[in-house]
């Protein structure tokens, strides 16, 4: 945590986040909040600080059922959308009974997984996506579409770097994925095609 106050009367800025990165600054005057920034809300387009009235509160939890212009909408929906395969998939795995009386093979419950695969990188993708362009910490400017990146470099940025860890990871498990319904492998070709993406993932 970093704090600078200046004389009596002036502002104190308190900065927070695991070191190196600043995660929260806070700003204040004479004992009032004037500026509250969050590296998460900046970067996903959030308000800061939510509504104390609860009628306020149910009515955005109701809007963000059907939020299809926001990326963060989509975002979630992919994450759960591919959530919902690898339960499915884990839960037939676990009952093959079910999945028998389903009349689905081992390997097309191991499609499940694979399918599931396809949203849940692509959440990632728009995460990281979501996180090259993000604001500057004063939130006050926009990137047009021209200047848009697909990928970015921000190491410094705590949010950045832990969407540019995810993605890949992603990745490697739709090649693991993939590779899981090969029923022919054997033990070796198993632990190059399988395990190991899914370690490295």
């Amino acid at each position: 945590m970093t704090t600078s106050a200046g004389r009596p009367g002036r502002s104190v800025l308190v900065q927070e986040g695991p070191w190196p990165f600043i995660t929260k600054r806070v700003a204040w005057r004479e004992g009032q909040i004037v500026s509250l920034w969050r590296s998460r809300h900046n970067r996903k387009g959030l308000p800061v600080q939510a509504g104390d009235n609860a009628l306020a509160l149910e009515m955005a939890l109701r809007r963000c059922l059907w939020m299809p212009r926001e990326l963060n909408w989509w975002i979630g929906v992919l994450f759960a959308l591919g959530s919902v395969l690898f339960g499915l998939g884990s839960w037939l795995s676990l009952h093959p009974p079910l999945a028998q009386q389903w009349r689905l093979s081992p390997e097309a419950v191991s499609t499940l997984f694979l399918l599931g695969s396809f949203p849940f990188t692509t959440a990632a993708y728009l995460q990281l996506f979501q996180a090259a362009n993000a604001p500057p910490v004063s939130g006050q400017q926009k990137r047009s579409r021209r200047h848009w990146h697909w990928f970015g470099w921000k190491p410094g940025d705590l949010g950045w770097l832990s969407c540019a860890l995810q993605f890949p990871g992603t990745l490697l498990f739709n090649l693991n994925t993939y590779n899981a319904l090969n029923t022919g492998l054997d033990w070796f070709d198993q632990d190059l095609l399988i395990w190991a993406p899914n370690t490295l993932g």
